[in-house]
């Protein structure tokens, strides 16, 4: 991409990720240095909107509990609130002052709630469409899939959208689960995949139990 064009695309996502993040309360660019590495998480980091619009593209249901996996500051749950959904919505952050800060803004919205701890600790269990930017290592990823494969019914639709999935392999890993790399039109965004869980018979042993 030639200089200037590219000068013009990034002056243009800026413009657009600020103008809706506006809409909700003021603008959340920029990264924050985390203060749990040791606990696995990574950098406090931002979606860019026109990214969330191709990975959601007809991926939500009217029914689906949507829960933002490390949700920052909180612009994903912007997005889908500019959607119009009246799901339930669900972000967990474990840094406090960062998740604090996203609860203020976002409190008028009572379909909302913030949780700040360990996702894996307080991993929803009624959630059925989880998100994920590349928020924590390959050790945590891990604990996170035990724990989502474990979430009943187990025949229940349940989907993961990973944005930059650096840790992907987690899941390739597990019979449990099938992932399919989403086409992104435009290469300058991160790679990405949609995770299903496979649904076990409903007569299966590890059903009934």
């Amino acid at each position: 991409m030639p200089p200037a064009s590219g000068l013009l695309h990034g002056a243009l996502r800026l413009v657009r990720n600020l103008l809706l993040d506006l809409r909700f309360g003021g603008f959340l660019g920029g990264s924050l240095k985390t203060s749990h590495a040791a606990l696995g998480a990574y950098d406090v980091s931002n979606s860019d909107y026109l990214a969330l619009s191709y990975l959601f593209a007809d991926r939500v249901l009217p029914g689906d509990q949507l829960v933002d996996l490390g949700c920052g500051k909180g612009r994903v749950l912007n997005w889908w609130l500019s959607r119009g959904w009246r799901n339930r919505m669900v972000g967990i952050e474990l840094d406090q002052r960062v998740a604090e800060r996203a609860r203020a803004r976002l409190r008028r919205f009572p379909n909302v709630e913030i949780i700040a701890g360990d996702a894996v600790e307080h991993l929803p269990g009624d959630g059925t469409v989880f998100y994920m930017f590349n928020p924590f290592d390959a050790r945590v990823m891990t604990r996170l899939r035990d724990k989502l494969e474990r979430l009943k019914p187990l025949d229940r639709r349940l989907i993961v959208i990973y944005y930059n999935c650096v840790h992907i392999d987690v899941f390739e890993r597990s019979p449990r689960w099938l992932v399919e790399r989403i086409a992104l039109p435009d290469l300058r965004l991160h790679p990405a995949a949609l995770v299903t869980r496979i649904p076990l018979a409903a007569d299966s042993p590890e059903h009934r139990s």
